[in-house]
């Protein structure tokens, strides 16, 4: 019994403690810097698509709220890009709505200066991305009390979705003249 006692210590004392060398630390290193190279481009178009979704969603809802609005009580319900989230930004050029947030409200006389109820305010998109509106008639939207909108159109969400420097567009809004929205997607992606 004594002779596997001492054996057993003898093998403890032969055993060193080892650790990581520096050259397989640095091998690691290296592993884990060349997958993050790769994996931290993708990450900003996936980044940026989420705050597309997220934002051209509040927006859906918004239309849906003015169209709604409009049917059931009988009035004029406008959406159009606001500075100051309460009147109408009207020096808009080329459908471009910037930084600008979105403003729903009523109008009992149909018109863009006679606000009478602001139901909801859509805030401005993050950072330097953008909204773009494309419609054949005026930057902003009428929705009449049989539901149907002044104008057609598609509303774009630009953000930068890769390291090419451009805004560029991967989903659209588009609004048709009976006052109904869907989701495009946008393959390739579209300059805006």
């Amino acid at each position: 019994m004594s002779n596997c006692k001492a054996l057993k210590t003898k093998k403890l004392k032969n055993t060193k403690n080892r650790g990581f060398s520096v050259i397989e630390l640095m091998i690691v290193v290296a592993i884990v810097a060349i997958v993050a190279a790769i994996a931290l481009p993708m990450t900003m178009g996936v980044t940026s698509s989420s705050r597309t979704e997220s934002y051209l969603n509040q927006v859906k809802s918004a239309i849906n709220l003015a169209r709604v609005t409009a049917m059931t009580q009988n009035i004029d319900t406008f959406l159009c890009p606001t500075a100051d989230g309460s009147t109408c930004n009207t020096s808009i050029s080329n459908g471009n709505w910037g930084d600008n947030r979105i403003l729903v409200f009523t109008s009992s006389d149909g018109s863009l200066s006679d606000v009478d109820d602001i139901l909801s305010v859509v805030e401005a998109p993050e950072g330097d991305d953008y909204v773009l509106w494309s419609a054949s008639l005026g930057n902003d939207l009428r929705f009449h009390a049989n539901g149907f909108v002044s104008t057609n159109g598609s509303m774009f969400y630009c953000a930068y979705f890769d390291d090419s420097g451009v805004y560029k567009a991967n989903k659209r809004l588009i609004l048709n003249r009976l006052g109904r929205v869907r989701y495009e997607m946008l393959d390739p992606l579209q300059n805006c």
